[in-house]
């Protein structure tokens, strides 16, 4: 269920705590603005669909791919050393240094 707080006199902090999730709260300048995010949210919960952006907030693209190495390709491929080089290749581009949640398409 989420909460609405008054946090000084010109923002609103919504904080959601459910079951099953870890709890979650954002900063809004208007009321209607956190009541929209947490019935969004609490929707996403509840259809099993939420995903966190905080970890996609502060996880850039090269984190990510060492990651996937470490947890996928060195376990399940048997041709893992060509799928590394690939993800070298792109980890060395200029993308490497961005946060996921800033990545579109």
């Amino acid at each position: 269920m989420a909460t609405i707080i008054k946090r000084g006199p010109y923002q609103w902090q919504a904080k959601i705590r459910k079951k099953g999730h870890k709890s979650v709260s954002k900063t809004f300048d208007y009321r209607v603005d956190a009541e929209q995010w947490a019935r969004d949210i609490e929707v996403e919960m509840d259809r099993g669909v939420y995903i966190s952006r905080r970890e996609a907030e502060t996880t850039t693209l090269r984190e990510a791919f060492d990651r996937y190495i470490d947890e996928h390709i060195l376990k399940n491929l048997s041709h893992a050393h060509r799928e590394v080089n690939r993800v070298r290749v792109i980890q060395e581009r200029d993308w490497g240094d961005r946060f996921l949640s800033t990545i579109r398409a």
